[in-house]
């Protein structure tokens, strides 16, 4: 069903691998996920078992005034999901506020590693930086503990993210080593990155991480007015004063969308060359962008409304996959509860 018309970069997955990926539900899910993950989780989803986590718990971190943005985002990532090829049958749909086991993992979690290391993340100081006051609340300072939960809660051994969150997935192996000296047993994750060549993190249209949040985003239901828009918005190179200027490619995000997208490799080698020498404009640029995602995203929107029509599925998809999920968080949390000495009593 999905086809970037251009290879897919499939992750490094090794045989046995157990994978776990996920979103936050803040809103529509856009290209920049798309680069970043949808298409290698739709590439590897036969290749071996995906747990896909619709994590509306950390959402709140930093969402809580908008309670009803998170919830009402869920279906739309379940449709983004079916429009992108995802299929319910290939891989386990979890929503993370169902499986309370995570969160108690997560608090067992916050006794075995100091709040200095889970502040030195720099995920976490860049985010903090980012959103200010807005999140200087103790569930987003704390956020990677719980990512660390999601991962040993569901046994996952590979973790397909971007270089910038090693750190977050380092954080879930040493956790899973210190459960390990107190006898628990858990698989150590590792991450996985995206292969040599492929887009990688996204730039938002004004340069900034693509954003739900930001508004800087091309969702994957755009409508044709909405990616022209966009576009337009893309930040060029401030040092070109006139298309006769030697410009850097480097430099306009409308050239990182077409890296990601633009199935005419050879012609997109020609625009960069030509744009290095002078002689193409930026507007020239931003044209072969705008037409490259319509093209893209134009497919997707049809099929998202396709996948409305199949929402009860979808939800239903969601819930089982959810119930699940929980027999294995769990039999990780019985594990874990053993090693700090708790059992069950009846109450």
């Amino acid at each position: 069903m999905f086809d970037l018309a251009m290879p897919c970069p499939v992750l490094g997955l090794l045989p046995g691998d157990v994978v776990l990926t996920g979103d936050r539900p803040t809103g529509p899910l856009h290209l920049g996920h798309l680069a970043g993950s949808l298409a290698a989780r739709v590439a590897g989803q036969h290749a071996c078992p995906h747990t896909i986590l619709v994590a509306d718990l950390q959402a709140l971190t930093d969402h809580a005034h908008d309670v009803a943005r998170v919830r009402d985002a869920v279906d739309g990532i379940l449709i983004d999901y079916a429009a992108v090829g995802l299929d319910p049958a290939k891989v386990g749909l979890v929503l993370q506020s169902d499986v309370p086991e995570i969160s108690e993992i997560a608090m067992l979690l916050l006794n075995l590693v100091s709040l200095e290391r889970i502040l030195r993340n720099p995920t976490v100081k860049a985010e903090l930086a980012q959103k200010g006051d807005n999140a200087r609340n103790a569930g987003f300072a704390i956020y990677p503990a719980s990512q660390a939960a999601d991962i040993l809660a569901f046994r996952a051994t590979a973790v397909p993210v971007g270089r910038d969150q090693a750190p977050m997935i380092e954080l879930a192996a040493h956790l899973a080593d210190q459960l390990a000296l107190r006898g628990a047993e858990v698989p150590v994750p590792r991450a996985v990155f995206p292969a040599a060549g492929a887009a990688g993190r996204l730039p938002g249209c004004d340069g900034r991480k693509a954003s739900k949040t930001l508004g800087n985003a091309i969702a994957l239901g755009a409508t044709d007015a909405e990616i022209a828009s966009a576009v337009r918005r893309m930040v060029s190179d401030p040092a070109r004063t006139s298309r006769a200027d030697p410009g850097d490619p480097d430099k306009p995000i409308a050239f990182a969308y077409l890296r990601a997208f633009d199935p005419d490799r050879q012609g997109l080698a020609d625009l960069e060359a030509e744009y290095r020498r002078g002689g193409v404009g930026d507007g020239d640029v931003k044209k072969r962008a705008e037409r490259v995602v319509r093209d893209l995203v134009g497919p997707v929107r049809e099929r998202r409304v396709e996948a409305g029509r199949r929402l009860p599925e979808l939800r239903d998809a969601l819930r089982d996959g959810t119930a699940s999920a929980r027999g294995t968080a769990r039999e990780t949390l019985d594990g874990i509860r053993s090693c700090f000495g708790l059992s069950r009593r009846a109450v």
